[in-house]
């Protein structure tokens, strides 16, 4: 998607999801995809190497992300012990064997500012660094889409960027912070009387809708229920409801069909949570007549690299690279 609003012609040629539900929407969105994966720790590399070698000067872009799980504040802090992990050595592997012109990874910030999970971050930059025999250029940056993505959401993540860069020349800008806009740019019209039904909403987010409401009161007492304020109802009794003020918190899988927007009296539609992440309805480009569980595409949200960032993060290194780049922002 970041290429496409580029302008940038591509080739999408293999990609990979575990999630039976998440593969059959991601084919949906992008037939053009030649091999989709189901486990990218038991794909076989050798073919690929050798479509590889059969192209070698074509400029390889390699995106890839890794279950988070293991280095969130919301998981169970396993890091390397956790069997997810496995993830992270296919995609090491899939390097060597590919020697991508350009790699970017994400992960939750966690990975690269808790010490605990300092074995992670040190293997996978030092594993980075001796493929080639060096010939990576590697950098990376804790970014929060709401201040680097120009989306009114919080997403603290960080990218990891590895360039190929013979003579060791560095091609890499980092994008520089840009204003998000206001929470209620995203929200979709709703038609009077379309609210959310409190009766279908179980005990938890009864609970925390009470709870939630109580805690806006506390953060501005004299609120009112036109203000842009989105409640995550999903959280258990542990932990408690979070809102935020003109803007979502952090949208993830497990949540990503909780979040309550007040001014609406309803909860965020797929196209409020695709806008979190920087996407549009129009970048789907969906094929008439196909259909996709919104409910799922929410959840898939919730696991995406935010659009936004991934295009600026594009285009700092393909502007020295390919020129129509620059001229296309």
């Amino acid at each position: 998607m970041a290429l496409r609003r580029l302008g940038i012609k591509f080739r999408s040629w293999f990609a990979s999801e575990i999630e039976d539900r998440y593969r059959d929407v991601y084919c949906k969105l992008h037939p053009e995809t030649e091999i989709v994966y189901t486990d990218c720790t038991k794909r076989a590399l050798q073919p690929l190497a050798q479509e590889r070698s059969a192209h070698p000067s074509a400029y390889l872009i390699y995106c890839a992300g890794f279950p988070c799980q293991p280095f969130s504040n919301a998981g169970l802090h396993l890091g390397s012990e956790d069997p997810r992990s496995d993830v992270l050595r296919a995609i090491l592997s899939t390097v060597r064997a590919l020697l991508p012109n350009l790699v970017l990874l994400e992960n939750v910030a966690e990975l690269v500012l808790n010490k605990k999970y300092e074995d992670v971050k040190n293997y996978l930059f030092r594993e980075l660094g001796k493929i080639a025999g060096g010939a990576y250029q590697i950098s990376h940056k804790v970014m929060d889409s709401h201040e680097y993505g120009g989306v009114p959401a919080k997403r603290r993540r960080v990218y990891v960027v590895a360039t190929l860069t013979p003579g060791r020349r560095s091609i890499m800008v980092w994008p520089s912070p840009i204003e998000a806009p206001p929470l209620k740019s995203i929200l979709e019209h709703r038609k009077p009387g379309q609210t959310a039904n409190l009766e279908e909403f179980s005990k938890t987010f009864l609970n925390n809708l009470s709870k939630g409401m109580e805690l806006i009161k506390k953060k501005s007492p004299g609120f009112k229920v036109s203000d842009p304020w989105i409640l995550d109802l999903a959280p258990s009794d542990q932990y408690g409801p979070s809102v935020k003020f003109d803007c979502f918190p952090t949208v993830t899988v497990s949540h990503a069909n909780s979040y309550y927007v007040l001014c609406k009296k309803d909860l965020a539609t797929c196209r409020e949570i695709l806008a979190t992440q920087g996407i549009r309805w129009s970048d789907l480009r969906l094929a008439p007549g196909v259909e996709i569980s919104e409910r799922t595409l929410k959840c898939m949200a919730g696991n995406a690299f935010t659009l936004t960032v991934v295009e600026r993060i594009f285009q700092g290194v393909l502007n020295k690279i390919l020129p129509q780049v620059s001229k296309s922002k």
